[in-house]
């Protein structure tokens, strides 16, 4: 887009033009900046929909929020907001455009069932402000559109991969819990509209298991098991699940040096992620070896594969990481490479301290002069000259109340202004706001009349005057919304 890229040119060149008026003069730096993004802060778009699974030619109900991404406030900046509602394929069925007065707007979209058959659906909400910005500004939101006038069947599997061939165990429940006994029911296996395997009729147990064996495929494209209720016949009900390999050997183990990289002679934080083929994380351990296969670190994941340990790097040596997989077998993973010199940022976040305590190393020889800056919703929100000290590193407070409720960056910067390091980290002010709903009686009759009572209150127990929208709907309809999403994230 020819005004993005516009766009992003003035920012460079205004931030490189500062960066010569301001070497060294935090103060001023942080006030240029600050004024700069409130002047030219991104747009947050928030739906709330009135739910999170549809019937067939249902309608979607939202409310649309737009608001300034660095106040919270709401934002006057545009007045029309775009929504796209698109398949599993990614292709847009249908596109709205909203009215949006100081920052609200509200709707319904139609599914019908020649453009919405049951399946999962995305639905993109974004003003054209937004598109100036990163993707991930763009509110995403998925849902489900079920016909809720046929038996449904729970499909639960587990397998076991033994010489290439995957052993699938399926079990059928209905929604009543009980199991789908007796029943004939074919498999096929498809990727993407190809028909790779169809098999005979069989019959589900009396506890509702079948039984599947299928060579393993390592494609691109996911690969599909299609179970048919009947026949093959596309009129019979189709359900479809993907077959989800987790081979112990693919297990993918990623480590990040905190701050960005490992420096020789400095010890740093490592965090680590281990990833099963299934996307789910993998709970392992393991050894950090040199290059002469000596232990010089051991680490072990505390939950969803996730963890952390220290490590001192040592100048021309070279480390690999040796993991005990959950099948008992060792497998090797490479290690970032170390920097011969360098600087190290790290960012202590204490669950009961007020302040968030920073450090920072580097390597002897190298500029003792840096400036660390703190973001919080796009703001600089704090801002300190770094003077090392003898030993090459120094130590910050930066109190917790500069920042609003969300993820802070911290960024080491040298005098040229050019980014050395960074951190992330999450700051929590316990700020949300309570709401109570209290109905005016316990219980109701058909065609009753509810009344409610909504109280807002702030952290401080204050009133909070606002603009709200509640959804009311069947509760035998509704399903949990798993991904659990709100105007907070």
């Amino acid at each position: 887009m020819k005004f993005r890229l516009i766009f992003l040119s003035l920012v460079f060149s205004f931030f490189f033009a500062q960066a010569q008026n301001y070497i060294g003069t935090v103060n001023s730096l942080v006030s240029t900046a600050g004024n700069y993004s409130l002047t030219h802060s991104p747009e947050k778009l928030y739906l709330q929909l009135d739910k999170q699974t549809y019937g067939i030619n249902d309608t979607l109900w939202f409310k649309a929020y737009l608001f300034d991404a660095s106040s919270f406030k709401a934002s006057n900046q545009s007045n029309i907001a775009y929504i796209e509602l698109s398949d599993e394929s990614n292709i847009v069925q249908t596109r709205r455009m909203v009215i949006l007065t100081n920052g609200l707007g509200s709707g319904s979209i139609p599914l019908p069932s020649r453009d919405f058959p049951e399946g999962g659906y995305t639905i993109r909400a974004y003003t054209q402000w937004m598109r100036n910005f990163d993707e991930s500004n763009i509110f995403k939101k998925q849902f489900y559109v079920s016909d809720v006038n046929r038996d449904k069947w729970l499909i639960g599997y587990n397998s076991a991969i033994k010489d290439e061939v995957a052993q699938l165990h399926l079990q059928l429940t209905g929604t009543n819990k009980k199991f789908i006994s007796n029943q004939q029911v074919l498999l096929g296996i498809r990727q993407g509209e190809s028909i790779l395997r169809r098999d005979k009729p069989q019959v589900t147990s009396p506890n509702g298991t079948i039984d599947l064996a299928i060579a393993v495929l390592d494609k691109p494209e996911p690969v599909y098991a299609s179970l048919h209720k009947g026949s093959y016949d596309d009129k019979f009900p189709v359900y479809k699940f993907p077959i989800i390999y987790n081979r112990p050997e693919k297990t993918d183990v990623q480590f990040m040096p905190e701050g960005g990289y490992l420096v020789a002679g400095i010890t740093s934080k490592v965090g680590f992620k281990a990833i099963g083929e299934d996307g789910k994380g993998v709970n392992l351990s393991g050894n950090i070896i040199d290059n002469t296969n000596k232990q010089v670190a051991a680490f072990t994941a505390q939950a969803k594969g996730m963890g952390a340990f220290t490590f001192a790097p040592k100048p021309g040596v070279s480390y690999k990481a040796l993991i005990n997989l959950p099948d008992g077998t060792k497998k090797e993973y490479p290690v970032p490479e170390v920097k011969p010199a360098g600087t190290v940022l790290s960012v202590t976040n204490p669950v009961q301290g007020d302040s968030v305590i920073i450090t920072i190393k580097a390597s002897e020889g190298l500029n003792n002069h840096y400036m660390l800056l703190g973001q919080s919703r796009g703001l600089i929100c704090y801002g300190a000259s770094v003077n090392l000290t003898a030993n090459n590193s120094q130590t910050l407070k930066a109190p917790k109340n500069a920042f609003a409720s969300g993820i802070v960056k911290f960024t080491l910067l040298n005098d040229q202004l050019a980014t050395l390091n960074e951190r992330l980290i999450y700051i929590d002010q316990k700020d949300n706001l309570r709401i109570t709903v209290t109905p005016h009686k316990s219980s109701y009759t058909t065609q009753d009349s509810i009344a409610l009572n909504v109280e807002v209150k702030d952290s401080n127990n204050n009133p909070v005057q606002g603009n709200f929208s509640m959804s009311v709907i069947n509760d035998m309809r509704l399903n949990n919304d798993t991904v659990k999403t709100s105007i907070i994230t």
